[in-house]
């Protein structure tokens, strides 16, 4: 029989609902995980691929979860959106008929099944199934605040070992021992997160200062690390987790492979989404952008790109763009689409839909602790774009891109982020053409900036539709009201003084009315006033009635009852 092989990541922990057959007699189930690998080369240029990785339930020694490579077919991959699934953090399990994992000393572990097998989605549910960081329950934080634990494994071979020490690797990473670096992992996780994750030091039996040793029984220079990973896995699981799983005694682990490691195109580093480990090619293992990049996707988040440009790293205002291999720094965080993604300036933040106009005050995230409630965001979404002012100040200080200025990003379902630009004190006007498919430009306006404690810019945001218009220039909301109402003048002018006699007579009333009331009619009309919508839609929305029902628009002419030209005596019936 031919068989194939296949090349994602597979991970489950719904051990009863898996089948736990690895051995090809049964159908095989396992989940998918997206693998992300920084390429060699210092252009930015990255590989994503899907790869597999079973339960210890499912392996005969019972001691980790497994990673298989297999290959998926690309329509079975598109017409089940597999890449917006596991990048929205949803656990993906397959069933693979007849497929057999094959483990190899010689090359990377592979699952073979038969080319004519029907692979299938059999699981897509939201649940963390265990694990302390995997799964997505539809609250980020559960992976993006509190204190996690954080292993770094330093590898060592027959013939390699990592360049960087113990200490070293400590001190670049936690700010430990004699070669405390100051800005490092753990600072720059608790800073830019406002304290509310952060990256502490593994603890326990041979851990020193976060950092632990591993022996690999092979020589590893001029080979694919990627032969040696489930052996590492079982090792670390045994040597560090008493043989139980280690994702559930530590949060993140970090590999640091031994020098002279090569993969097809080079790597520096590689990260699975929404799980625990991470991987590093020698001292890459203490470049301090390299492991906020890679422990970024273990977050959930993904690349930061420009639009227009050839590169998924293009935007390195934050650490999900292009790194840099340097220790000890840059000092930044991370741009405005997963700030808003991390939930850790949720409560300084506000979110536009483009129905109205709209101004305020936008302060820099590095200056969160200085403003007020009610006062200022460090966040804007307006549809998919966010804005955010990119200060490159303390612990944001070494920023590559758009220092200073008010960066412009869209975020993307799988956590991809582009950035389309950006404003500043000399451009403060950015416009997005056919906002939301509206076929109105927004006009996005920086109108002042104040200096302070905090500072900020005074932002206006409105959808040039005839309707909406800008706050800069002290223009208020209300502009759509007419700037003066019409007056008359009464025909007779009141008297300034009151009448000196009470009417001498009573009115007369008569039995009957002489002739039947008038019934007096008030209806809105059909028709498209607003967004493709009419009048009962917008009569549900006070702020909107308010904005459109003026004189001169198409809503004030059409819904005479919804804008309350007139009212009528009729009432419906019970």
């Amino acid at each position: 029989m031919k068989f194939t092989t296949l090349a994602l990541l597979i991970a489950t922990s719904c051990v009863d609902t898996m089948a736990a057959s690895l051995d090809g007699s049964s159908d095989l189930q396992c989940r998918l995980l997206q693998m992300w690998r920084v390429l060699e080369g210092g252009d930015g240029s990255s590989e994503s691929r899907y790869e597999c990785e079973t339960t210890p339930e499912q392996e005969p020694d019972h001691f980790a979860d497994m990673t298989y490579q297999i290959d998926l077919s690309e329509e079975f991959l598109a017409e089940n959106v597999i890449e917006q699934k596991i990048g929205n953090g949803e656990e993906v399990i397959i069933s693979i008929p007849q497929g057999k994992a094959i483990r190899n000393d010689a090359a990377m572990d592979v699952i073979e099944y038969p080319v004519d097998a029907n692979v299938t989605l059999v699981e897509k549910q939201n649940n963390k199934g265990g694990r302390r960081l995997q799964w997505y329950d539809g609250d980020t934080r559960d992976w993006t605040h509190g204190n996690k634990r954080m292993l770094v494994v330093r590898l060592q071979s027959l013939d390699a070992n990592v360049t960087l020490s113990r200490e070293k690797l400590s001190g670049l990473i936690f700010g430990r021992g004699k070669f405390a670096e100051p800005v490092n992992v753990g600072t720059q996780f608790e800073s830019c997160s406002r304290g509310l994750l952060r990256m502490l030091p593994a603890e326990g039996d041979s851990i020193t200062d976060g950092v632990g040793e591993i022996m690999i029984p092979y020589e590893t220079v001029g080979k694919n690390p990627r032969i040696y990973e489930n052996y590492i896995q079982r090792e670390t699981s045994r040597k560090f987790a008493g043989g139980g799983r280690i994702q559930d005694q530590y949060d993140h682990v970090l590999y640091c492979y031994p020098k002279g490691a090569q993969m097809p195109g080079g790597f520096v580093g590689f990260a699975w989404s929404y799980t625990y480990r991470s991987f590093y090619n020698d001292d890459a293992c203490g470049f301090l952008s390299i492991v906020m990049h890679e422990v970024g996707h273990n977050l959930g988040l993904g690349h930061a790109g420009r639009q227009g440009g050839n590169s998924d790293y293009g935007d390195v205002s934050g650490y999900m763009g292009h790194a840099h291999m340097t220790f000890g720094g840059p000092a930044m965080c991370f741009n405005g689409a997963k700030n808003w993604y991390l939930q850790w300036y949720h409560e300084r933040r506000v979110e536009l839909n483009g129905s109205r106009a709209w101004t305020g005050k936008l302060v820099p995230f590095t200056q969160y602790e200085e403003t007020f409630e009610g006062e200022h965001v460090v966040m804007i979404k307006v549809g998919k774009y966010l804005l955010s002012y990119n200060k490159a100040e303390t612990y944001n200080v070494g920023t590559k891109m758009f220092r200073n200025e008010i960066s412009v990003t869209a975020i993307y379902n799988n956590q991809k982020s582009y950035n389309y630009g950006s404003m500043s004190r000399s451009d403060p006007v950015f416009a997005i053409d056919d906002f939301d498919e509206t076929g109105y430009t927004l006009i996005i306006e920086a109108c002042d900036f104040t200096e302070g404690d905090p500072e900020y810019f005074t932002m206006s945001i409105h959808l040039d539709n005839g309707y909406q218009n800008t706050f800069c220039g002290g223009r208020q909301q209300d502009h759509l009201l007419p700037t003066s109402w019409p007056t008359v003048s009464p025909s007779v002018s009141p008297s300034r003084y009151s009448p000196t006699d009470l009417p001498s007579f009573q009115p007369s009333v008569s039995a009957k009315p002489s002739t039947t009331p008038t019934r007096n009619i008030c209806e809105d009309k059909p028709g498209v006033v607003y967004y493709g919508l009419g009048c009962n839609y917008i009569a549900r929305f006070p702020d909107i009635v308010k904005t459109v029902c003026v004189p001169g628009t198409l809503a004030w002419d059409v819904c005479e009852d919804t804008c309350e030209r007139c009212q009528d005596n009729c009432h419906d019936k019970p």
